[in-house]
């Protein structure tokens, strides 16, 4: 039932990114760079400052409620907590708008500032439809979660599509986002009062503080992690370069929902084998999710490392090109990080927040530092190279300190089979490599034939060479069976 939660909630992971990156796809192409980077560099800035609505309590509530415990009381709880992080987020976003002109000389545009008001209500609307999301996550009722993430691209992407096809005003493309929020917390009401839940008293906030606390630096430092470059690049190169970062680091994220889908599930998973007394099937687990996650995403990030300009130009346009070299690092940095998840979530499940909070701060310190080097022009002056280059140096440092721990806490630090299978994916990588040299093609057509192409060769080698073997496709093939998933689904929506 695992094996279908995780698919189950790859799929609707994957069909949002897929939403997302086709309104991506329309912004950068109609937009243009310097447009494309304004509107990302906003959803950066306010990103970062709605990290105050969380501050540990999400993963907090998920791992309480996955204790099976009073469950009516910890939602009571959760909420009002929510509900007062997100009154302070509000007042800090209009301390920022207020202070900014006096302590930068970048000044915000009348545009950019209208733009951070419309990102503020939608982040008030996520964060609503997040008290719901977090339950039914922590709940193991993925059918539920992934009918409410699906709902704000459902409704924002073809609305940027038609905005951006149409030359519309970046304030106009804000308000498309504020609608699919809006959309996503009706959706989220809607199933939880069909869920049957119960709301009960909020008396439970000692079990939460003790737990989120500790890391609500954790909180901090991930939406910080992937958002300050991002800002920074703003700030000391150009909005254009935000523009091009942001194509590759969205690119990546798509292929990362394979490794967060897998990780999301095991979390509430690993919690309860703790609190059941089976921590000895954790490692075994571990390892069987880490060579599901490298068997899916080992080829298609050998075809990022390989063929990066092909895929930001055919995707992006000939402009985004320059983003080339970000996206090789970016994609094995992704492939990193997502192997580390499912290592990561033990720590959590252990209620060991303080060791998580250590590595992130370890993690994002070193971030930081190498951005502030390596971005600026009056230093090394790498631009988005730079960024990526530190993003790839801290996700190496976090997945080492994360298997050091988890070695002490179930024996798990790695699976030997991630080594021949990522060998597999380089070899049918470097074969497209000599196909192209003997067909060169550019642009779709380029995409069309040598993706499809190295998917098939690298099959063919794990295949051959045992790392797939025919039970793997017998359960894959019954995990992703559309009949038994959609019973799946109808059970779990109408229990």
């Amino acid at each position: 039932m695992i094996g279908r939660k995780s698919y189950l909630l790859l799929v609707g992971t994957m069909l949002s990114a897929l939403a997302n990156f086709i309104g991506v796809y329309f912004l950068t192409n109609y937009l243009g760079p310097s447009e494309y980077g304004t509107l990302v560099w906003a959803i950066a800035i306010m990103t970062s400052l709605n990290v105050v609505a969380d501050l540990g309590f999400d993963s907090a509530h998920i791992k309480r409620t996955s204790e099976g415990k009073d469950q009516s009381d910890r939602l009571a709880t959760y909420m009002l907590v929510k509900v007062i992080l997100m009154a302070i987020m509000i007042v800090i976003v209009a301390s920022f708008l207020l202070l900014w002109p006096h302590l930068s000389s970048d000044t915000i545009t009348e545009g950019t500032t209208s733009l951070l008001i419309i990102f503020t209500v939608y982040f008030i609307f996520f964060d609503l439809a997040t008290i719901f999301t977090c339950t039914f996550m922590a709940r193991e009722e993925v059918a539920r979660y992934a009918l409410i993430i699906l709902a704000d691209p459902v409704v924002r992407v073809p609305l940027t599509v038609y905005l951006a096809v149409n030359h519309a005003s970046l304030t106009e493309v804000g308000l498309a986002y504020v609608c699919g929020s809006l959309t996503m917390l009706v959706m989220a009401l809607v199933v939880f009062f069909r869920s049957g839940l119960k709301i009960g008293r909020p008396n439970r906030f000692k079990e939460y503080f003790s737990f989120a606390i500790p890391i609500s630096t954790i909180a901090v430092i991930i939406t910080l992690s992937t958002n300050l470059d991002k800002v920074f690049i703003g700030l000391f190169a150009s909005k254009e370069a935000v523009g091009f970062y942001t194509s590759a680091f969205t690119l990546m994220l798509m292929v990362s929902a394979i490794g967060s889908a897998v990780a999301n599930v095991t979390f509430p998973v690993f919690s309860r084998l703790i609190t059941e007394g089976r921590k000895d099937t954790i490692r075994e687990s571990t390892y069987a999710a880490e060579r599901l996650i490298a068997l899916l995403v080992a080829p298609v990030i050998a075809f990022c490392m390989v063929f990066p300009e092909l895929i930001l130009t055919t995707l992006f346009g000939s402009g985004f090109a320059e983003a080339a070299p970000a996206l090789q690092l970016l994609a094995f940095a992704f492939y990193i990080n997502m192997l580390n998840g499912i290592y990561f979530s033990q720590i959590y499940s252990f209620n060991l927040p303080k060791t998580a909070a250590k590595i992130n701060i370890t993690w994002f310190a070193l971030d930081i530092v190498l951005v502030l080097v390596l971005v600026p022009s009056s230093y090394l002056g790498l631009s988005l190279v730079g960024a990526a280059i530190a993003y790839t140096v801290s996700v190496g440092l976090s997945s080492a300190l994360t298997r050091l721990v988890t070695g002490k806490l179930s024996g798990s630090i790695m699976n030997i089979k991630i080594i021949p299978i990522t060998l597999t994916a380089a070899a049918a990588a470097a074969s497209i490599l000599f196909l192209q040299h003997i067909l060169p093609l550019s642009g779709l057509w380029g995409v069309l034939v040598y993706a499809p192409s190295l998917l098939l060769v690298y099959f063919v080698l794990v295949y051959g060479t045992r790392l797939l073997s025919k039970g793997d496709i017998d359960y894959l093939l019954d995990v992703v069976n559309p009949l038994k998933l959609i019973s799946y689904v109808r059970s779990e929506v109408k229990k």
